[in-house]
């Protein structure tokens, strides 16, 4: 190396990264608002018919903030 020539590097990939992290992390904990609703008000379970019931949303709101 010579002295006085600056290394850059790229930081796409960590940006990118970045923001997958916190597009996971809003998506996680809105459906972890959502499933707390469900357990204070029990007839919301009803919202999206069957897909949207307290049981199938948990294991998203999990793996959303756990690995977002």
């Amino acid at each position: 190396m010579h002295p006085g020539n600056v290394l850059n590097y790229d930081y796409t990939v960590a940006r990118y990264f970045m923001f997958a992290t916190i597009l996971f992390g809003i998506v996680g904990m809105a459906i972890g608002t959502l499933i707390a609703f469900q357990m204070a008000y029990p007839n919301l379970n009803y919202l999206a018919g069957e897909y949207a019931t307290f049981s199938r949303l948990r294991p998203l709101h999990t793996s959303g903030v756990i690995f977002g």
